[in-house]
């Protein structure tokens, strides 16, 4: 398969590359509130390599904070 220059560059491994899923949920009064008044929660997504039953869902919540999220 022939690649160019280009090709190589952009599909070399970067270890700085990150991406996250984040949901924004809300705003909890504003600035002059409180310095973090955005609130946000990581999001993950599993997709199960096999599916028996495809109208099943499930969720987790779990706690945290500011300081420790």
């Amino acid at each position: 398969i022939y690649s160019t220059s280009l090709d190589d560059y952009v599909n070399t491994p970067d270890p700085t590359y990150t991406w996250k899923h984040l949901i924004t949920s809300q705003q909890w009064f504003n600035n002059s509130f409180s310095s973090r008044s955005i609130w946000w929660h990581y999001m993950i997504i599993t997709v199960p390599n096999i599916l028996r039953r495809s109208n099943n869902a499930f969720m987790l919540i779990v706690g945290g904070n500011n300081n420790e999220p």
